[in-house]
């Protein structure tokens, strides 16, 4: 049996601040804890790239506009939306007058990649229709005074 030097990461971020949209906020911001950089010693490997968050809206169901970014330079002045690499996420059903909760999970297969770090970006597709908060929430089984938190997490692996 031989062994393969492969690039891998396993990333918590513990006790997120929450991110809000709100009013008529859809600009596009990085999500706490999806930033990393890739430490590959192929020059074009196969990166797998998996990141779960928690997103909760106001009123209605979720909307959001995701997409990844890849830099050489940790996103100073290097900055590259990858093409086949964006999707709009959204909830099945809406429940009017609520908070509307859910774990989004994010998975891609990055062939050839040729840069050294990646982060996730999302945007509300429209604000003025639903706020959104990632990672925390003020209230959670029927109680309104509890801060609650998930912790996002990230498996980046050359495969």
């Amino acid at each position: 049996m031989s062994y393969l030097d492969k690039f891998s990461l396993f990333q918590v971020e513990d006790n997120p601040t929450a991110q809000t949209w709100s009013g008529s906020e859809t600009d596009y911001r990085t999500v706490s804890g999806s930033l990393c950089s890739v430490d590959s010693k192929d020059t074009s490997p196969t990166i797998l790239y998996k990141f779960t968050f928690y997103v909760r809206s106001v009123n209605d169901r979720v909307f959001l506009n995701i997409k990844l970014q890849k830099s050489n330079d940790n996103f100073s002045s290097n900055t590259v939306d990858m093409d086949g690499y964006k999707f709009p996420y959204a909830h099945e059903i809406s429940q009017a007058d609520d908070y509307f909760r859910s774990t989004c999970a994010v998975f891609f297969i990055i062939e050839n990649f040729d840069s050294k770090y990646l982060r996730l970006q999302v945007s509300p597709y429209d604000a003025d229709w639903n706020s959104v908060q990632l990672h925390r929430s003020a209230d959670y089984d029927n109680s309104n005074s509890a801060d609650v938190y998930y912790n996002p997490t990230l498996i980046v692996a050359e495969i």
